[in-house]
């Protein structure tokens, strides 16, 4: 009794880590819902550290992978690229990440959001930049999602987010709206 019983649960183990890869449309067209920074196309930390190149807000994509870590897509180009999942920093799950940065809709029309936002905040968005008087909205779509470890909610007055390991760039929010902007470099320390 008790062999099969341990048979059974054995089996339910090996069961649920084969099922790693949570597929929702592979090969499926999605869109960029944010900005994403990259210097290497094959490792694209889900810290989203702003440096090198960008993928615009709204760039088509096409869905190849969707697994316990990895989001691998495509563009428009045939370049592909991979997200690596880092739980510890973006402490979400692998769809809920892929829900903040894709959508299967052109976000430029989605919910109309995009058209609320000011000449200004779309300026931003385009170029990937936060500047004062910006919305949260707006501030996500340039910026993206700031890691969860250290802002774990968007109702929070202050925002971090990463250029590398140790260049930050705090967004302070008051009534809404971006009021400051402060980067630090490498070696400055922050107590907050």
């Amino acid at each position: 009794m008790l062999h099969k019983l341990f048979s059974i649960v054995i089996t339910t183990l090996l069961a649920c880590n084969s099922v790693q890869a949570v597929e929702i449309d592979k090969g499926a067209s999605y869109f960029t819902r944010v900005n994403i920074w990259y210097e290497n196309p094959d490792n694209i930390p889900s810290t989203n550290y702003h440096r090198g190149d960008m993928i615009p807000v709204n760039s088509k994509i096409i869905l190849r992978r969707l697994a316990k870590n990895v989001i691998a897509f495509e563009d428009q180009d045939g370049q592909v690229f991979t997200i690596i999942h880092n739980s510890g920093y973006v402490r979400k799950s692998i769809r809920e990440l892929f829900d903040h940065l894709f959508s299967a809709k052109d976000v430029m029309l989605e919910n109309e959001t995009y058209a609320k936002f000011t000449p200004l905040e779309k300026e931003n968005i385009m170029q990937g930049t936060v500047t004062e008087g910006m919305s949260k909205e707006a501030v996500v779509m340039a910026y993206g999602y700031p890691p969860t470890h250290k802002t774990p909610s968007l109702n929070r007055p202050v925002w971090r987010y990463w250029d590398a390991r140790a260049s930050q760039l705090l967004v302070y929010f008051k009534g809404g709206k971006v009021s400051r902007v402060e980067e630090y470099s490498p070696g400055q320390f922050l107590f907050r």
